[in-house]
């Protein structure tokens, strides 16, 4: 066994050509590799699940309390997970922002033009840690959730939000992440892409 033709020569399964060597599972070709699972065309890659372009799953769940006194669901702990099946759009933004304020109008104007939305699609303001959810009222019949978030929650640290950025996840769980203002693209853009989310 130990001899120059046995499991640990040169030609065994410790040899070059075995298990361990540079064709076999742990090689340049293998599951590691640069062109595997772990590569930079696989899944956590610029192109693949994680990109900025195409479906990632969400960073993370979370419940947050609605604070807005004119929503249905005002004071009660909402929960991501729990819209499992819907289109959710998420707005990450702070409350006392004019340019936040403005997108909100557009953001319940959106709502307000898609009636087959209500019940079946759920649009959030996630409000920066510390800043008060009543002020985003000052947007005329804001009545959409703002789910506060807090720094013992850290919603907005888990999911590395940046004000102004949007989430749209799918019913199947998977989210597409928007870095742009909500006027570019244009608000139309995500109406039609979470029509397309509700089907026929």
């Amino acid at each position: 066994d130990d001899d120059a033709t046995g499991d640990d020569d040169t030609s065994g399964d410790d040899d070059t050509t075995g298990d361990d060597d540079t064709s076999g599972d742990d090689d340049t070709s293998g599951d590691d590799d640069s062109t595997g699972d772990d590569d930079t065309t696989g899944d956590d890659d610029s192109t693949g699940d994680d990109d900025a372009t195409g479906p990632v799953m969400p960073p993370g769940d979370f419940t947050l309390t609605d604070g807005n006194s004119t929503s249905a669901t005002y004071g009660q702990a909402l929960t991501l997970s729990a819209q499992v099946g819907k289109p959710v759009w998420l707005y990450f933004a702070y409350s006392g922002c004019g340019a936040c304020q403005y997108n909100g109008t557009m953001l319940q104007a959106t709502f307000d033009a898609h009636p087959n939305w209500v019940g079946a699609v759920e649009v959030w303001f996630v409000n920066y840690p510390g800043l008060d959810p009543d002020e985003a009222l000052l947007v005329d019949d804001f009545h959409m959730p703002v789910v506060q978030d807090t720094a013992q929650d850290a919603v907005w640290s888990t999911w590395s939000a940046i004000k102004d950025h949007s989430y749209i996840i799918h019913p199947d769980g998977s989210v597409y992440h928007f870095d742009d203002d909500l006027t570019s693209p244009d608000m139309s853009t995500f109406g039609t892409m979470i029509d397309s989310l509700l089907g026929p």
